[in-house]
Order: C-alpha cells, then structure tokens, then sequence
C-alpha cells in the first residue's frame, strides 16, 4: 500500500471515530468523513496536478491524536488537524498568488458542494444524518477558510479578497441553514 493511501486511510479512520459523536453509527460518521474530508482533500491534489504539481496527502499523527482527545470532551466540536496534501511546483516553475488561491480554495468548495448535496439530500429524505453531514461539511469550509494561513483562507485571501468573501459568505450561510 502507497503512503499516501495509508495516510489517507489513517485519517479517515480517526476522524470517523471522532466525528461518531455526530453520527447514529460508526457507518454513517464513516460515510459523511469520507465524503467531507476526502473529497475535501483530494480536491486540493487535483487542483495541484492541473497546474503540473506534485501533491500527495500526509497525515499529521499530532493533528489526528487532537481529533480523539477533542471528540472525547463533551462539546459540540471536534478539533481536527489531520495532515494536508503537500505540494510542489515543477522544477524551475513557480506558481502565482492566483493559482495558489485556486489550489486552496479547492477545498473548501467541495465542502460546500457536498454540504449542499446533504442538504438537499435531507429536504428529499429528512434525516438527522444528512443534516449533521451538511452541518460538518458546511463548518469544515467556514473553518478552512479563515484567511491565515496554513489553513485555505490564507492563500485565498492573499489573491482574492472578493473570492475570499464570497465563498466564506455561502459556507458560512450554508452552516446557519442547518
């Protein structure tokens, strides 16, 4: 197995038992990481390819052990910091604020895309899953996009401040839906 498979699977496998809280089983938290966080992340790395990157996720075993002790406090918060797909230019080439902005800003809009998929799901089929999966994936993009970096926000905000906004603005409208 490639590292960056392992890591990946490490991760989704913590967070998935930290997100549990959430979720009525292990099976559906399962799901709901796996459509919020790995879509999340493998978005970041295709979005790096396209611009002739490499990128591959790496998971961060202090960011993952954060995850469990924060799921085991009672509160309405899961602190996760799971790794992040690590990215590099072609040799010689450089990348521009722009295509930075565009590589984070990933991220954050397959949360939203996925949020609002659950949560069209949830008015089709009301369930407190799909809710809770909106609820996560809309926070998760709110949160990735506080404009200091290392998270998304800070290479977003640094190209775009109207990009910034506008996708802060329909994460953070999408998490006041739910």
């Amino acid at each position: 197995m490639n590292r960056e498979v392992l890591d990946m699977a490490v991760s989704v496998a913590v967070l998935s038992l930290a997100f549990s809280k959430f979720f009525p089983d292990p099976l559906s938290s399962l799901f709901a990481v796996t459509a919020v966080f790995a879509f999340h992340e493998l978005a970041h790395r295709t979005v790096a390819r396209f611009y002739g990157c490499f990128a591959e996720y790496r998971r961060w075993d202090f960011g993952l052990l954060l995850a469990a002790v924060t799921a085991a406090v009672p509160s309405p918060f899961v602190f996760a910091a799971p790794g992040a797909v690590m990215i590099s230019a072609p040799f010689g080439r450089r990348l521009g604020k722009k295509q930075f902005g565009l590589i984070a800003l990933s991220g954050p809009l397959s949360n939203i895309a996925v949020g609002a998929g659950f949560l069209a799901l949830s008015s089709l089929f009301p369930s407190a899953f799909f809710l809770n999966a909106a609820g996560v994936s809309f926070f998760l993009a709110f949160f990735n996009l506080i404009p200091v970096r290392p998270l998304d926000g800070g290479a977003v905000f640094s190209w775009s401040k109207i990009v910034w906004a506008a996708a802060a603005g329909v994460s953070f409208l999408g998490y006041l839906l739910i």
